[in-house]
């Protein structure tokens, strides 16, 4: 677990996902977006952005839907 390994307590972490359907600018079709919003509380935040994007590298459905989705993540 990345959390671990930096030594962030993440037993507390929320994350907030916001999903939208917006149009696609390539062909007018639509397509999904999605907002990601991770709260580690108590904790550094650079060294949260820096779990929580190594996390969403990781994470297997970050890789499935990577090209697909248009996802921002943010650190609370």
């Amino acid at each position: 677990m990345v959390s671990i390994k930096a030594g962030i307590d993440a037993s507390t972490a929320t994350v907030t996902c916001a999903v939208t359907i917006v149009r696609d600018p390539a062909d007018g079709g639509y397509i999904l977006s999605a907002k990601l919003t991770v709260a580690l509380p108590g904790e550094d935040r650079e060294k949260s952005e820096q779990v929580v994007a190594q996390a969403y590298k990781l994470c297997p459905y970050s890789k499935a839907i990577h090209g697909n989705v248009d996802v921002e993540v943010t650190v609370a």
